[in-house]
């Protein structure tokens, strides 16, 4: 492996790990059905599209 591949990695994982520190579980029991059906969320909350 070249030594800028292993780096640009290593960079990669850190930056996940660093990232890792904020995510957290989804809320409610109800989402994978709306998940499933294609239902769209932003930031959490649910996202209803308008017909153009």
């Amino acid at each position: 492996m070249q030594a800028s591949r292993k780096t640009g990695l290593a960079m990669a994982f850190k930056l996940m790990m660093s990232a890792q520190k904020e995510w957290r579980k989804p809320d409610g029991q109800n989402r994978p059905p709306e998940i499933i059906q294609g239902v769209v969320f932003r930031y959490g909350i649910k996202h209803l599209q308008t017909a153009a």
